[in-house]
């Protein structure tokens, strides 16, 4: 059992998080961030302080704050991933946010290790899903959406790199589609 009903023995600590919390919340209103954002950082750090409220764990063993907020934070990270299940980039989000405010607060980030993400394939259509999505592009009434589905599907081109095609990088007569470099390769033809 993780939690229990009373207050936790912890008390200082946690006054201390819910005052800064406040503070924080303040200088969040002028911060030109977009205002889901806003309300996903105060929602996750809301989560921690009640978590950390919450938590039956005696940290009266831990005599410097800097060990204490991170063994917070390291449990409160570990309940995310192992009791509710988040996903890697869910606890990363949440490590991402202690931390901000942990610095808005003058301490220094968290010691912690970000969660490794899954790197994920680029999966390709089999041939029915890509006859079904020819058919659809071919029965598209705009050229240009058209156009953009009938290249990224017979070419082979990113997304990326069809969104960066002009007029220009098509010849006709030979019948070439030139690619434009990405940061990290150069052209492709």
């Amino acid at each position: 059992m993780i939690f229990k009903e009373q207050t936790s023995s912890n008390q200082p600590f946690i006054v201390r998080l819910h005052e800064d919390y406040a503070r924080y919340c303040e200088w969040l209103r002028s911060q030109p961030s977009a205002v889901h954002l806003k309300r996903a950082q105060r929602y996750r750090l809301t989560q921690f302080i009640s978590f950390a409220e919450r938590s039956f764990r005696n940290y009266k063993d831990v005599s410097a704050p800097e060990t204490l907020k991170d063994r917070f934070a390291g449990d409160y990270l570990d309940y995310l991933q192992y009791f509710l299940k988040a996903r890697p980039s869910t606890v990363n989000k949440a490590l991402n946010t202690i931390n901000q405010f942990y610095e808005f607060v003058g301490i220094e980030p968290l010691r912690l290790d970000r969660e490794d993400l899954p790197s994920l394939q680029p999966q390709a259509l089999t041939l029915s899903q890509l006859d079904a999505f020819l058919s659809g592009a071919k029965s598209c009434d705009s050229i240009k959406h058209k156009a953009v589905a009938l290249a990224v599907a017979t070419t082979g081109i990113r997304a990326s790199e069809c969104i960066a095609l002009n007029i220009g990088d098509y010849d006709a007569d030979a019948g070439l589609l030139t690619i434009k470099p990405s940061e990290f390769e150069g052209s492709r033809v």
